[in-house]
């Protein structure tokens, strides 16, 4: 047996053994436990990069899809455009790559309105409401298309949407999109024979713009419902000084021109004084 202080002497270095063994034990969980981390943060690095790989194609897309319709709406809105050959690339893009873009489904509704396929025209805005609730051009669309349907009174409600729109979204909609808007209900209104509504947004659709042909059209079939037909005689002409060749002017011109004379011959007076009594 060795002496109590060998013994003695030996425990330091066993002591030290020990800690060196505890120290290897540690450095190995901690590279173990630095190994787990770096794997999280190289799994998050990866799906943070998937990620931001997937938005930026998703972005592209997008864009790319952006352009493409806006391509055709301008070609669709160029005066010298072939629509024909517009409705072939609306329906291809619609068939083989967006079939539920309401921007593609709004500028379909246009061009079979624009050819009075009016049925195919009213399904194609209301396919595009489905997917879009608040898209103005869909809503002016199909309220035209039910005007031109002799719907005036489901034409006025969507057209009373697309009004709402037009002034809730000042910075979206131009005072020229704001008029059509008026426009269009003012006709539909005179349709109805709600005629007081029908001055009022008139009035409005002046004061946006005073040099629109249409709006003294509208004016002079308001005063043919009124029976007032110097009225009308008047706003047809002033009509028909903005826009010389427009033929449908002319011939209401002509006819309100023929009632009033014979009006007037009638009474020995004219025609606007023998309404307003």
């Amino acid at each position: 047996m060795g002496s109590p202080k060998a013994r003695a002497a030996g425990k330091p270095g066993d002591r030290d053994s020990e800690r060196g063994r505890s120290r290897w034990a540690i450095g190995l969980e901690i590279a173990e436990v630095v190994g787990i981390a770096a794997a999280l943060v190289l799994g998050v690095t990866g799906y943070l990069r998937d990620s931001r790989q997937e938005e930026r194609t998703e972005k592209l897309e997008a864009r790319t899809r952006s352009n493409e319709i806006a391509t055709l709406e301008g070609r669709f809105w160029a005066s010298s455009a072939d629509l024909d050959a517009v409705a072939t690339a609306v329906d291809r893009l619609l068939r083989d790559s967006y079939p539920d873009d309401p921007r593609l489904l709004t500028l379909k509704g246009l061009i079979e309105l624009h050819f009075q396929r009016y049925n195919d025209a009213e399904q194609s805005f209301k396919t595009a409401l489905d997917k879009e609730q608040d898209n103005f051009h869909a809503l002016i669309g199909l309220g035209k298309t039910l005007l031109v349907e002799n719907q005036p009174d489901s034409a006025i409600g969507y057209l009373n949407k697309a009004r709402n729109l037009s002034f809730n979204e000042r910075r979206l909609v131009s005072d020229a999109g704001r008029q059509i808007v008026l426009l269009l209900l003012a006709a539909a209104y005179i349709e109805s024979r709600d005629l007081g509504q029908a001055h009022q947004l008139l009035e409005e659709a002046e004061d946006l713009d005073p040099s629109n042909p249409y709006l003294y059209k509208l004016r002079g079939n308001l005063c043919r419902q009124e029976g007032n037909y110097g009225c009308a005689v008047n706003s047809y002409q002033k009509a028909l000084d903005l826009d010389p060749a427009n033929s449908s002017i002319r011939k209401s011109l002509t006819e309100a021109a023929l009632m009033n004379a014979q009006l007037s011959g009638q009474s020995g007076e004219p025609a606007t004084q023998r309404s307003a009594q």
